[in-house]
């Protein structure tokens, strides 16, 4: 089972491939009648509810939502405009519930999902380095040479981990990098997994 993560977020909003998704899988757009029980009421708007899961056995269901768990006081905190936020989930043998934002120079994907944090640092041993922890998690870093490139950093959560994107705009690759910032990025988006999570 290969657990390859997002190589970028294209311009439209969409991504290439999944975290921990099977060769093969494209994303899909979310079915907006699916409700998850994890919503939390303060974002309920219908286009923005998770889908069902259908994990194999040895799977949890992720609880951690991005696009409903964060509000948008948080999203602008992070310097993120609210208003361009977007699901972007894969549902297979196991998920990843994502949510994709965006601001005037980068876009941020971020990715919810049930495979192991271990087993994601394994996978991206060679390319990694460490980054935690961030808010007491332990998490790493890795880029993607994607065209613009995309810098990832994965915390650990209960059941797996989030991936925070960034992706700078094709007109400001050239003025910056990618992980530029990631760390505060995460340590804004961290507080809204919950310490339960």
């Amino acid at each position: 089972m290969r657990f390859a993560l997002v190589a970028a977020v294209a311009a439209a909003g969409t991504f290439a491939s999944g975290c921990g998704s099977p060769e093969g899988v494209t994303a899909t757009p979310v079915p907006s009648a699916s409700v998850q029980s994890s919503v939390r009421p303060t974002l309920a708007a219908e286009d923005l509810q998770p889908p069902e899961q259908n994990n194999a056995p040895k799977y949890e269901d992720v609880v951690y939502d991005p696009c409903t768990f964060i509000d948008d006081s948080t999203v602008r905190s992070a310097g993120f405009d609210p208003e361009t936020r977007k699901r972007m989930d894969r549902t297979a043998e196991w998920t990843n519930l994502g949510c994709t934002y965006q601001s005037d120079t980068r876009r941020l994907l971020l990715l919810s999902g049930n495979v192991r944090f271990d087993d994601q640092k394994l996978r991206y041993a060679e390319t990694s380095e460490p980054a935690g922890p961030v808010n007491g998690r332990d998490a790493f870093i890795y880029r993607e040479p994607s065209d613009p490139p995309t810098c990832f950093l994965v915390l650990r959560t209960r059941v797996g981990a989030v991936f925070v994107a960034s992706t700078l705009n094709a007109e400001n690759a050239a003025n910056g990098q990618p992980c530029d910032g990631i760390v505060e990025l995460a340590q804004i988006i961290e507080p809204t997994i919950g310490a339960e999570n």
